[in-house]
C-alpha cells in the first residue's frame, strides 16, 4: 500500500509540475540578451505587483468584517450569504469580466452615471483591480471565514466574563488565533489576483503599462515571440515560488503554540 501511495503521488506531482518543468526547459539563451524582453518583463511585472498588492489590501479591509460576520453572527439568510461568496469563484473569468463590463461600462447599470461624470473606468488601471479583487477576494473570505470558525468560543466566552468587550475579545482573542487562516487566504488571494486573466482582458484589455500584467503579457507576447513567451512564463514561475517560500515562512512564523496559549491572556 505505503508503494503504491508513492507512485500515486509521484504521478500527481508529475501531472501538475510538468508544465512548468517544461517551460523552464525551453529556455533559449539567445532570449536572455533581448533588452526589449526585460522592459516588458519589467513594465508588466510592476504593474502586477501593485496592483494584487493593492487587491490583496482591500480584500483584507472588506473581506475579514465578512468572513467574521459568517463565522460568529447568527442572522436570518446567513446560508445565502454564505452561497453568494463562492458565486465568483465558479463563475467563468470571463463571464465575470462580461458582467463587470456590463456593470461599470460607459452604457453599465453604475458606469454610465460615472461616465457622465467624466469618468471612464473600463479599460483603466483602476478596471484592472477591479477585475482581480472579484476574482481572488472570495478565496480569502472563504479561507478566513473557515480559520475564524475554528476558533473556539470558550475562550471568547472567558474573555467576555473577564470585562473584554466584543471588540477587544475579536481584535485579541478570535483574530490572533485566526491569524493563520487569515495569513493563508491573503496569501492564495495574492496569488490568485497574480493570475488572473479572463476578467481582466475582457473588462481592462490589454495596455501596456496600464492594464497588461504579468499572464496578458504572456498571452499576447506568445501570439508572435514563442522566446520571449518562455521568458515570461519563467519570470512568473520563479516569482510565484519565491512568494509562496516567504509564505510558508509567515505561516510558520505565525503558527507558533504559543500565540494560542497567550491570545486568551491579551483579552484580560
Amino acid at each position: 500500500m505505503r508503494y503504491v501511495l508513492i507512485l500515486l503521488t509521484i504521478i500527481y506531482l508529475l501531472a501538475i509540475l510538468g508544465p512548468m518543468v517544461a517551460i523552464v526547459l525551453q529556455i533559449q539563451p539567445d532570449s536572455l540578451k533581448d533588452a526589449h524582453r526585460y522592459d516588458t518583463i519589467v513594465q508588466a511585472l510592476t504593474l502586477t505587483l501593485k496592483t494584487s498588492l493593492v487587491v490583496t489590501f482591500a480584500a483584507l479591509i472588506l473581506g475579514l468584517p465578512i468572513a467574521l460576520c459568517m463565522a460568529r453572527v447568527e442572522f436570518r439568510g446567513r446560508a445565502l450569504l454564505d452561497m453568494l461568496v463562492d458565486v465568483p469563484i465558479a463563475l467563468p473569468p470571463v463571464v465575470t469580466g462580461f458582467g463587470l463590463m456590463l456593470l461599470w461600462g460607459r452604457r453599465g447599470l453604475l458606469g454610465h452615471y460615472f461616465d457622465a461624470w467624466g469618468y471612464h473606468i473600463p479599460f483603466t488601471t483602476l478596471a484592472c483591480m477591479i477585475s482581480q479583487f472579484v476574482v481572488a477576494s472570495p478565496y480569502f473570505v472563504r479561507i478566513a471565514q473557515s480559520g475564524l470558525s475554528a476558533v473556539p468560543k470558550d475562550l471568547e466566552d472567558v474573555a467576555r466574563s473577564l470585562g473584554a468587550s466584543p471588540l477587544r475579545v475579536w481584535l485579541t482573542v478570535t483574530l490572533p488565533m485566526a491569524s493563520t487562516a487569515i495569513l493563508a487566504g491573503l496569501v492564495t488571494c495574492w496569488a490568485r489576483a497574480i493570475g488572473e486573466f479572463g476578467a481582466t482582458v475582457i473588462f481592462a484589455g490589454n495596455f501596456p503599462g496600464r492594464t497588461q500584467t504579468m499572464p496578458l503579457a504572456v498571452f499576447l507576447t506568445l501570439q508572435y515571440d514563442i522566446p520571449g513567451a518562455v521568458l515570461l512564463a519563467t519570470v512568473m514561475i520563479v516569482f510565484a515560488l519565491v512568494g509562496f517560500a516567504v509564505a510558508q515562512m509567515l505561516l510558520r512564523r505565525f503558527n507558533r503554540p504559543h500565540m494560542q496559549i497567550t491570545a486568551g491572556e491579551r483579552a484580560i
